[in-house]
């Protein structure tokens, strides 16, 4: 039953003269940066100035082409009119009226409510509270005087971001065969007086087995080694013997 009596004293409120006090419904932030098709919230507040405020209609204009108004809601102890006239949402003219009254009314700054838009496109987009808006005192006198709240929205596209490509270095390593060391051939010594060429013995063992190779002969490693010490053994024998003979 109260909140019917309230409503009614607002909606009787708009039908009474002005008085001279002077008053103004305010938008914080009064400037917004967004890209389109995000979201921001834009704040209405009632101030007194000097004055006891119960009624406040908030009449809001807008670039419906940049931005559309997607939600509204009263901050706490508002008693919202819910008349015709006194409370639309148009997004196709750009235009927000909300009403409410204050139980006991408002002697400081209040918060009323809160607008949620949506930025539709890149521009730059003006949210204005109007002249029509109006701000009652107990005798139900409108004290809105003065220049009313407003808000610039910079809608702007967001830069490409540059993606550098990180090339890393190619580490090439070279690998040296490795070095063949050339072994020399002991040399083979006659009991006594003189040197056998290493040469003409290596050429004897490599001879040998070449010819063994050649006849399909197979030898293991140790048949190898044999072969080859009875054939510096025999070679040095001989020139041990045909020394001694013509000694």
């Amino acid at each position: 039953m109260s909140r019917i009596f309230s409503v009614v004293v607002v909606a009787l409120a708009f039908l009474l003269p002005a008085s001279s006090f002077a008053a103004t419904v305010n938008l914080s932030p009064t400037a917004v940066s967004v890209t389109p098709g995000k979201v921001f919230t834009v704040t209405l507040t009632a101030e007194p100035e000097g004055t006891k405020l119960y009624t406040v209609r908030s009449n809001v204009s807008f670039d419906p082409a940049l931005v559309t108004v997607t939600n509204f809601a009263f901050a706490p102890k508002w008693l919202a009119l819910s008349t015709t006239g006194y409370d639309s949402i148009d997004n196709a003219s750009g235009l927000l009226v909300k009403t409410a009254g204050y139980p006991g009314g408002i002697t400081a700054p209040t918060v009323f409510g809160t607008i949620t838009f949506r930025a539709k496109t890149a521009g730059t987009a003006h949210i204005d509270v109007t002249g029509q808006s109006m701000l009652l005192d107990a005798n139900s006198k409108n004290t809105l005087s003065g220049t009313q709240g407003t808000a610039q929205v910079m809608i702007a596209v967001p830069s490409p971001v540059k993606t550098v490509a990180v090339v890393k270095p190619v580490v090439r390593v070279a690998v040296a065969a490795p070095a063949v060391v050339a072994t020399s051939t002991p040399t083979v010594v006659a009991s006594g007086t003189e040197t056998v060429a290493p040469t003409a013995v290596a050429i004897a063992t490599t001879s040998a087995l070449a010819a063994a190779a050649a006849s399909g002969s197979s030898f293991s490693s140790l048949q190898s080694i044999l072969l080859g010490l009875l054939v510096l053994v025999l070679i040095g024998g001989g020139v041990w013997w045909y020394r001694r003979r013509t000694a």
